[in-house]
């Protein structure tokens, strides 16, 4: 939530708390421009917890059972549909910590992509 670049980049929700007039409390500093001194400077205003949970990779399949492929003259038949980076659940939306070892995120880093497949092993 760096406050250099107005109307670059967008901010996390968090910046709706920030301050805007006297008298308000919140730990998030005005938007200036980068006008104030040390408005990114270390601060345990950027420690948050980042427990999350996700769903990595699923893989759901059938085999025909043996009477249905022996009747066919094939020995197995497996299909199936896999997907990874399916869901991820964190209490801070938009920040992924999984994808840095030292809890930073930044404009360009973007969370894994969801794939899905679908797929057949034929086996004669």
């Amino acid at each position: 939530m760096g406050n250099g670049s107005l109307g670059q980049n967008n901010w996390h929700n968090d910046i709706k708390g920030r301050w805007q007039q006297p008298g308000d409390i919140t730990n998030i500093p005005r938007l200036s421009a980068a006008a104030d001194a040390n408005v990114n400077a270390q601060s345990t205003r950027f420690l948050t917890k980042s427990d999350y949970i996700g769903m990595n990779n699923v893989r759901l399949g059938y085999t025909l059972p043996s009477s249905v492929t022996d009747r066919l003259q094939i020995s197995n038949f497996n299909i199936y549909v896999s997907g990874d980076n399916l869901l991820f659940f964190s209490k801070r939306d938009g920040f992924n910590p999984s994808t840095s070892e030292n809890g930073g995120s930044n404009t360009y880093r973007y969370s894994p992509l969801s794939t899905f497949s679908l797929g057949v092993k034929l086996e004669f």
